[in-house]
């Protein structure tokens, strides 16, 4: 069941796993758990999903998570052929943090997309009003936050129910489905 602040608790258990990790904090570390964290929720939510930091054959990215099909088969848990892959998806803890960043998005989204991926942006936590922030307008592929941040580590303010986790969950579960009666 989809709860509206489950989003602002996913976003903690993300903070928590910072603080929990000690002192000399590594980036590497945090995006990791972002994605492992994003990745047992959307288990929780019976939604399969690949392990992370996963590739497409013929495409040089590493991707974070896919939501595979059904009868997928990835070459040594890690290599998916396009055709079974349903949602690629691109998972920041942060956000994008500038005009480059959100720009890498937007061309690793586009091909992906031309070889018949679908893609989708996740921040975990992001500041609303930044002007790099990836967007279904700036980067032309659905994207999804689960709490903005005024100040780093500052107090969460949920999201609209169109951008927050809910929506994005119901719009893995539509793409699997619409996958599934093709």
């Amino acid at each position: 069941m989809l709860r509206s602040d489950h989003g602002l608790k996913i976003v903690k258990k993300v903070r928590k796993a910072k603080v929990d990790f000690g002192t000399n904090y590594p980036k590497k570390y945090g995006g990791a758990a972002a994605i492992e964290i994003l990745r047992d929720e959307l288990n929780k939510s019976d939604i399969k999903t690949s392990k992370r930091d996963v590739f497409i054959k013929n495409i040089p990215l590493e991707i974070d998570l896919v939501i595979p099909t059904r009868n997928a088969k990835p070459y040594l848990g890690l290599l998916y052929e396009p055709e079974e892959v349903i949602v690629a998806l691109e998972i920041k803890k942060l956000g994008a943090f500038s005009e480059s960043g959100r720009n890498k998005i937007r061309n690793d989204f586009r091909q992906l997309k031309n070889k018949g991926v679908n893609c989708v942006y996740v921040s975990i936590e992001e500041r609303e009003d930044y002007t790099w922030r990836p967007t279904k307008k700036t980067v032309g592929f659905p994207c999804f936050t689960l709490a903005w941040h005024k100040t780093f580590d500052g107090p969460l303010i949920p999201t609209k129910d169109v951008e927050g986790w809910e929506a994005f969950v119901r719009f893995i579960q539509k793409e699997i489905k619409s996958h599934n009666n093709n």
